[in-house]
């Protein structure tokens, strides 16, 4: 009989990079593609050329999670923005560069917000008349 070893559960954390290493192993392979078709056709995304998975933290986490499933608010980006300026003041370079560009990416996915709002003015508008 063999005995088994138990399996150690993934962190969030560690389960966020590991999408975040999917995603950038995605993106590196469309640049490839793209670089190959002298820069024509589907683009990739070059957030993720210096986006390093292993540098990113818990808040990066979940600011993703809230962008992936559009629950993010113009509040929550703000404090996350001002909170990860902080942060990075310490940081090494590297860090710096990698939780930056992750901002960049985020806050380009969340203009979901944006139309959300929109959407809430046209609707209140269309209750006045």
């Amino acid at each position: 009989m063999s005995e088994q070893i138990p399996q150690k559960e993934k962190s969030p954390l560690e389960t966020f990079r590991e999408e975040m290493r999917d995603l950038k192993a995605t993106e590196m392979k469309r640049k490839e593609e793209w670089e190959s078709r002298g820069h024509t056709g589907e683009k990739y995304d070059p957030h993720f050329d210096d986006i390093e998975p292993e540098l990113l933290a818990d808040k990066d986490r979940i600011i993703w999670h809230k962008v992936k499933n559009q629950t993010l608010t113009r509040e929550e980006l703000g404090q996350y923005r001002q909170e990860l300026a902080e942060e990075l003041k310490t940081a090494s370079p590297e860090e710096k560069k990698s939780r930056g560009t992750f901002q960049a990416m985020a806050v380009n996915k969340a203009a979901f917000i944006v139309k959300r709002e929109l959407e809430e003015l046209n609707r209140a508008n269309k209750k006045e008349k």
